[in-house]
């Protein structure tokens, strides 16, 4: 267990970074004047929402390991729209 709760912690930290870094690069850099955009940007967009998906699918399905197959079927069927709404990105 504690392997897979550090491996957690490490995808939490870089989760953090990376979207610290497209905040910056998004929403603060435009503020003084300089727009970046690009292929980099996308691509660091896509990793940030894959890190965010797997530590919150993690902390969640391991909520929904001791709860119903109600709580289960839908835990899975979030996942399911939450790859779909991110793939749809891609084109």
């Amino acid at each position: 267990m504690k392997g897979s709760k550090n491996t957690l912690n490490a995808l939490s930290f870089f989760a953090l970074m990376i979207i610290g870094l497209l905040l910056v690069i998004e929403r603060l850099l435009p503020i003084v004047g300089i727009n970046i955009s690009g292929v980099m940007v996308g691509v660091l967009s896509t990793v940030k929402d894959v890190f965010v998906l797997i530590v919150i699918g993690l902390s969640a399905y391991n909520f929904t390991s001791g709860n119903t197959r109600l709580i289960k079927n839908l835990f899975w069927i979030a996942v399911a729209i939450y790859i779909v709404a991110t793939v749809l990105l891609w084109i």
